[in-house]
């Protein structure tokens, strides 16, 4: 069978050959490195990363591959695990799916760049979800447009359809989406408290964590009944939120700006 395993670090090893048995020691190989990593937290930025590559990750990551054989290894993000995945494995065929913060990790954080471009620049295939993301990725990391192929954000079209609008009192508006600053909510919100005419109601779904969370959900208590927040929902519920189930194309991650709706693709927001 076609067995997968997603690593939390976003490392997914897909195998024909592998078994059952080998995705679970890959599965175990990954986790154990996870905790280790946890457990040296007051490790600087650069000796962090380091010791990730050199005494932990790296190891386990090798572990994982020989115990499962995979014959294509899919990544996400371009970033620090993408790369040490590609130098570790140079025979393995190798493509990594982009998603935009590690674009802006990129940008922020210089000091990792020459690490992270020495394996994301010898991928074999990178997934952008759209053209100016492409676009981004040429410019940013140096690889050659032929090895980007745009693939867009995926979601499920029987929950999410375009269809006739409703016009009701009050307009009904819908985030779905992490609650954090990086997707703009706070911003969002702030927004929402001057507009006045016409009428509105924000339905706020998804979950976050820390201090930005705690950010959005004090900004949206502020705002009284105007604002239901949901929590995290299955895309059935949050399908059976959204007003006559449009359409949205996904913002947060295709290389533009803020965010105004995000749809997830699969699980839980």
């Amino acid at each position: 069978g076609f067995l997968p395993f997603v690593g939390r670090f976003g490392v997914c090893i897909f195998g024909i050959r592998g078994s059952q048995s080998a995705a679970t020691v890959a599965a175990r190989a990954i986790g154990a490195a996870v905790g280790q990593v946890q457990a040296v937290p007051q490790a600087g930025l650069e000796d962090g990363f380091m010791l990730l590559d050199n005494e932990f990750l790296a190891g386990r990551l090798q572990q994982a591959v020989e115990a499962f054989a995979p014959d294509i290894i899919h990544s996400h993000h371009l970033w620090i695990v993408s790369s040490l995945a590609r130098r570790l494995f140079p025979d393995t065929p190798m493509v990594t799916s982009c998603h935009g913060s590690d674009l802006r990790q990129f940008q922020n954080c210089p000091h990792l760049r020459k690490r992270v471009l020495s394996g994301c620049r010898n991928l074999d295939v990178v997934m952008a979800l759209s053209a100016a993301q492409k676009r981004d990725i040429v410019r940013l990391y140096g690889i050659t447009p032929e090895k980007i192929r745009v693939a867009g954000a995926g979601y499920n079209g029987r929950l999410f359809y375009a269809g006739l609008k409703p016009d009701p009192d009050p307009v009904q508006l819908v985030y779905a989406g992490k609650l954090s600053r990086a997707k703009g909510v706070p911003w969002l919100l702030r927004a929402l408290q001057s507009v006045h005419s016409p009428m509105w109601r924000l339905h706020l779904v998804g979950g976050g964590s820390g201090k930005e969370k705690a950010e959005c959900l004090r900004l949206a208590k502020a705002m009284g009944s105007s604002v239901c927040v949901h929590g995290a929902l299955p895309q059935q519920r949050l399908a059976a939120i959204v007003p006559a189930r449009p359409e949205h194309q996904r913002r947060n991650e295709g290389g533009g700006g803020r965010v105004d709706v995000d749809h997830s693709p699969a699980g839980e927001i």
